[in-house]
């Protein structure tokens, strides 16, 4: 059951040739994996609601199924997302009209946006 979802396009600037990460003209795992952390972003902004706050992507894993024309519209849909403190993790599922592409699991670690870019 989705409790989250966005639709995003594909072009060629997602291809894995144009990324560098393949010679085909098909949806970059790269790609893809910036589309599912997008969503979960969204999601986490959300879910917070405190613009002094913001999360940032702690770790992703990510089993890409099937591979995608360029072209096509690529559906993310969340399916859980649970709360520990500051760290929230999400489970994906990314979607080529009904088939299946790509499951994954993302953690999101909450931090206050000053603070976190002094320490850099």
């Amino acid at each position: 059951m989705a409790i989250y979802s966005k639709v995003y396009e594909t072009s060629t600037e997602h291809s894995a040739k144009y990324i560098g990460s393949g010679e085909l003209e098909v949806l970059s795992t790269p790609s893809l994996v910036g589309f599912l952390e997008n969503a979960a972003c969204l999601l986490a902004k959300e879910k917070i609601q405190n613009d002094l706050l913001t999360t940032v992507g702690a770790k992703m894993t990510i089993d890409h199924l099937k591979a995608s024309k360029i072209g096509n519209s690529i559906t993310v849909i969340i399916t859980e997302v649970t709360n520990q403190g500051r760290k929230y993790d999400f489970q994906l599922e990314a979607f080529v009209d009904k088939e299946l592409i790509a499951k994954a699991s993302h953690t999101r670690v909450c931090v206050n946006k000053e603070t976190f870019l002094e320490k850099l």
